[in-house]
């Protein structure tokens, strides 16, 4: 019963009411340009009325930073276009959450596209207005929050 209680608690601080991952506390960011965040995995079914049906819980993974790239019929997809097998050329930084699925990394001012590993294939699950997959914006001196949310074992009705 102590276990279930525990589990409870760190799901329900993962989730709030609205649906929306509620922000947890971040470590001292130790950097002061560029992005941090936390990579979190999404599985289950995930109602307005019932949101607790599923489970979020944050994961280890390896983050990319890419110049900001389009979403475009000639790149080759998976899963309604959240992998992509595409090998992107401009690679900007690479790094690793950790168990917590915190990360952060140093990147210039700049437009990018920010991708996790996810069983061999580079994974988002968001496309802008303007067709760019995954897109933060960066000013210069800027330290931004992005977190990334992997949801294809997720269902949204």
């Amino acid at each position: 019963m102590k276990k279930l209680a525990i589990v409870l608690a760190i799901i329900i601080s993962f989730v709030s009411c609205e649906g929306n991952p509620v922000q947890i506390d971040i470590p001292d960011v130790t950097i002061t340009q560029g992005l941090f965040g936390q990579v979190s995995f999404w599985r289950g079914y995930f109602t307005d009325d019932d949101f607790n049906r599923g489970t979020v819980k944050a994961v280890k993974r390896e983050v990319y930073i890419f110049k900001a790239r389009k979403f475009t019929a000639s790149m080759e997809y998976f899963s309604d276009g959240d992998f992509f097998k595409t090998n992107f050329p401009d690679l900007i930084a690479k790094t690793t959450s950790n168990a917590y699925g915190y990360y952060e990394i140093v990147v210039p001012a700049g437009q990018y596209t920010v991708m996790v590993k996810e069983n061999n294939l580079l994974y988002a699950s968001e496309v802008s207005e303007n067709g760019y997959i995954n897109f933060v914006d960066l000013a210069r001196d800027e330290l931004k929050r992005y977190d990334i949310s992997i949801t294809y074992q997720a269902v949204f009705p």
